[in-house]
């Protein structure tokens, strides 16, 4: 879900800049198709390719701030403590 509202956004800036979706994959050093696929919110594409679309949209900067605060890990560290994470066999993080 939040894949595709981003690529429905990352579309929208390319549109209001009048770029094709051809420009922005050569100025991205990807193919049209990997970009397309970016815009479709297909999470197989890396983050790298998402990284340098911000950057040439101008936006990259905007990542460094995401993780700025993280009321709930605080939340939750005021509860719990902090202790170390440890791996657990055959169980995935999500």
């Amino acid at each position: 879900m939040a894949m595709s509202v981003f690529g429905r956004r990352l579309r929208a800036a390319r549109l209001r800049r009048n770029w094709s979706q051809a420009e922005m994959a050569q100025r991205s050093g990807v193919t049209r198709k990997t970009y397309a696929a970016l815009e479709a919110g297909d999470s197989g594409v890396s983050v790298g390719c998402l990284l340098k679309a911000l950057s040439i949209l101008g936006y990259a900067d905007r990542l460094t701030g995401i993780l700025d605060s993280d009321p709930i890990g605080a939340d939750l560290e005021l509860e719990t403590g902090r202790r170390r994470s440890s791996r657990t066999k055959d169980v995935e993080d999500f």
